[in-house]
């Protein structure tokens, strides 16, 4: 019997490897090949929040290093999947060679009501998932939806009602 252990397995290890056995009746091959394989891992995660006002632009980017096989990248907002519209870009990932790493951003030039919620990036392979979230706080100057009647006669000793309603993030007060 003969062992080769190799320790602290890296890329540089991956290959083909031979045994040869031999005597003075011949000789005989076995062969195996070696592959790494890795997890995704997450270097550079989102905040865990970010508070703006309407119309401020929304980026988030995430450094992925390299894996192996190559992981999956995917945007979400809450359970649903994001892809580049109108409103959103989610660029092409910018390779970072000194980490071996990729830059992954997502931007809304404009953000709006719309985009409260929790983004989150999510880099999977068949090794592994892993996931980084943001939640996105989108706060807007308060909005008047049902204005108050502009005028209004009153008989003396009713009662009067002036109802007003806005909205805003936060509430607004009144």
């Amino acid at each position: 019997t003969a062992t080769l252990k190799l320790q602290n397995y890296s890329l540089a290890d991956s290959g083909n490897f031979k045994c040869k056995v031999k005597n003075c009746a011949g000789e005989a091959l076995s062969a195996a090949v070696i592959s790494m394989i890795k997890a995704p891992l997450i270097l550079q995660h989102l905040p865990a929040s970010i508070d703006l006002t309407e119309k401020d632009e929304i980026k988030l980017e995430v450094s992925v290093a390299d894996s192996v096989p190559k992981a999956t990248v995917q945007w979400f907002k809450g359970d649903v999947e994001l892809k580049t519209s109108k409103r959103m870009v989610i660029a092409k990932p910018l390779a970072e060679s000194s980490t071996n790493s990729a830059l992954y951003t997502l931007t809304i030039p404009e953000s709006n009501a719309t985009d409260l919620g929790e983004f989150k990036l999510k880099a999977s392979n068949k090794i592994g998932t892993v996931e980084t979230n943001c939640k996105v706080d989108v706060l807007s100057a308060p909005k008047i939806v049902k204005d108050l009647k502009p005028k209004m006669e009153c008989v003396h000793g009713d009662k009067v009602t002036l109802d007003v309603t806005a909205t805003g993030n936060p509430s607004p007060e009144f």
